[in-house]
C-alpha cells in the first residue's frame, strides 16, 4: 500500500510541476522523468532485496524527499535559454540534462547511501581506530585548505574542490565522535561515569579545533551544528552535575560573545527580535515579506513558479521551505515537515544489542541530521531567515551527499541487527 501511494504521489507531483511551467527545451522534462524513474527503481529495489521493514521505511521516505527535490529543481531551473541554444546547435550533453533538474545529486545520494550502508553492515572498516584517527586529523586540514584555496562566497569560504565543507565535515564527524567516546570505555550512552573521562575532554578539545577552523572560514552554520551535537553528546555522557553546569555556562557565554561581536550574526539576532525596526532594512524586509505574504498564499499556494528569486536569492537552497509554502501550498509544506520529523525519529531508533561504538555513531549521525532540519525550518519561519542551511534532500547543492551518508550509517546498522544473535562479545574498536 505504501509503495502504491508513493507511485501516485510521484506521478501527480510530476504532472503538476510540468503543467505549471513549460520550457522551450524538452530536456528538463526528460531529465525529470528519468529522475522519477530512477527513484522508482530505488523503491522497487527496497522491496525486492531488503527484508528489513524499517530500512524500507527509510528508503521510501528518502524517495519522497528526492521526488520533491526534482520538482524544486525543475521549477527553479536557472538558465533555460542557455540550454535551448545548445540544443539548437546539437551540443547538448547528458550532463546538461542531469544538471537541469539536479539528477546528479539524486544519483550521488542513492549511490553513497548504498555504499555506506553496505560497508557499515558487512565490514568493520569503519571501526578501525587508525583510519578514524586519520579522519580526525584530515577534517581540520580540509577546513584550513578551504580557507587557503576555497572560493569566497558572501564573506565565507564554503567549498573546497567544488564540495561543501559543511558536508565533508559533518559526514566525517560521527565517526570521529564515536571513536573518541569509546576510547577505553565499555559502557553504552549514559553509562555510570561519575566524573568527566579523558576521552570526553578530548572530544571537547577536538570541537574547539573545529570551532577555530569555522571562525577562519566564517562558517557559523557549521559551528552551530557541531556545537549543538557536541553539547548533547557531552550532556548525555558526562554524569558530573557541576561539570555540566560549568559547561552550560561556558556555552552560553560563548554564544553571547558571538552574537555581540560577529556582525552578521548580531544583525540576524536584531531582525529576529524586532524585524520592523532593525537597522538592516534589506534583511528586515526579507523577513517581513514572509508574514505579509502568508495571507495571500492561503492553504493551497500561489502555483509552482510564483516565488521570485529577486526576493529570496536562495529559493532552492536556504529558503526552500518558503518556496514550498508559497508555490506548492502550506498543507504540503506541513506534511513535508512532519515526514522529515518522522525520518529523524527513524534515525534514532536502534536495537539495544549493538556495541557502544555503533550506538554512538548512530546517535551522532541522528543528532546532526535533526539539528540541520530544525535550523532550516526555524530559519524559514522568521529566525535568521536571511541565511542558513538547506532542507535535507530537498534543497539544491552538493551538501545532499552528506545526508546520504548519514542515512546510510543508520541503514547499515539496522542491517547488522540480524547478526546480533551471532555476537558473543564484540570488541569496541578494531585496532
Amino acid at each position: 500500500m505504501a509503495a502504491i501511494t508513493y507511485v501516485l504521489f510521484s506521478v501527480t507531483l510530476c504532472v503538476w510541476t510540468i503543467k505549471s511551467i513549460i520550457y522551450e527545451s524538452r530536456f528538463p522534462v526528460i531529465g525529470y522523468i528519468f529522475g522519477i524513474t530512477l527513484l522508482l527503481c530505488f523503491v522497487i529495489n527496497s522491496y525486492l532485496f531488503c527484508v528489513n521493514k524499517r530500512i524500507r521505511q527509510g528508503m521510501l521516505m528518502m524517495a519522497v524527499f528526492l521526488n520533491i527535490r526534482l520538482s524544486v529543481g525543475y521549477c527553479t531551473w536557472r538558465d533555460p535559454h542557455r540550454l535551448v541554444e545548445k540544443e539548437e546547435y546539437n551540443v547538448i550533453t547528458i550532463s546538461d540534462m542531469w544538471k537541469s533538474v539536479g539528477i546528479q545529486e539524486v544519483v550521488l545520494v542513492i549511490a553513497l547511501f548504498f555504499v555506506v550502508s553496505i560497508l557499515i553492515c558487512h565490514t568493520k572498516l569503519f571501526r578501525i581506530r587508525g583510519l578514524n584517527i586519520v579522519l580526525m586529523a584530515v577534517l581540520p586540514l580540509v577546513m584550513i585548505a578551504g580557507r587557503l584555496i576555497g572560493k569566497k562566497t558572501g564573506g565565507s569560504y564554503l567549498t573546497v574542490g567544488g564540495i561543501m565543507l559543511f558536508a565533508i565535515v559533518l559526514a566525517g564527524f560521527p565517526f570521529v565522535a564515536a571513536t573518541l567516546l569509546t576510547m577505553d570505555e565499555n559502557g553504552y550512552v549514559g553509562g555510570n561515569v561519575k566524573k568527566m573521562p579523558w576521552n570526553l575532554a578530548g572530544l571537547l578539545l577536538y570541537e574547539g579545533v573545529l570551532f577555530f577552523c569555522c571562525c577562519l572560514l566564517n562558517e557559523y552554520g557549521l559551528l552551530l551544528v557541531i556545537g549543538v551535537t557536541g553539547s548533547l553528546l557531552f550532556l548525555l555522557r558526562c554524569k558530573g552535575l557541576w561539570t555540566k553546569v560549568c559547561y552550560s555556562i561556558a556555552c552560553m557565554a560563548s554564544a553571547l560573545f558571538i552574537a555581540v561581536k560577529v556582525g552578521h550574526i548580531s544583525q540576524r539576532l536584531e531582525v529576529l527580535l524586532n524585524p520592523a525596526h532593525a537597522s538592516n532594512k534589506e534583511t528586515s524586509e526579507t523577513v517581513l515579506y514572509v508574514f505579509r505574504n502568508l495571507p495571500r498564499v492561503g492553504y493551497w499556494g500561489n502555483s509552482i513558479g510564483d516565488l521570485s528569486r529577486r526576493i529570496f536569492r536562495q529559493i532552492d537552497t536556504d529558503h526552500v521551505t518558503v518556496l514550498l509554502m508559497n508555490d506548492y501550498s502550506v498543507i504540503l509544506t506541513g506534511l513535508v515537515i512532519i515526514l522529515m520529523m518522522l525520518f529523524c525519529r527513524w534515525l534514532f531508533v536502534l536495537e539495544t544489542g549493538l556495541c557502544s561504538y555503533d550506538r554512538y555513531l548512530n546517535l551522532t549521525a541522528a543528532i546532526v541530521f535533526s539539528t540541520v532540519v530544525v535550523m532550516h525550518v526555524a530559519s524559514n519561519l522568521g529566525s535568521f531567515i536571511t541565511a542558513g542551511v538547506g532542507m535535507p534532500f530537498i534543497s539544491r547543492g552538493s551538501v545532499n551527499v552528506m545526508y546520504g551518508v548519514l542515512a546510510g550509517i543508520h541503514a547499515g546498522l539496522l542491517g547488522k541487527e540480524k547478526y546480533l544473535e551471532c555476537y558473543e562479545k564484540e570488541e569496541e574498536m578494531e585496532v
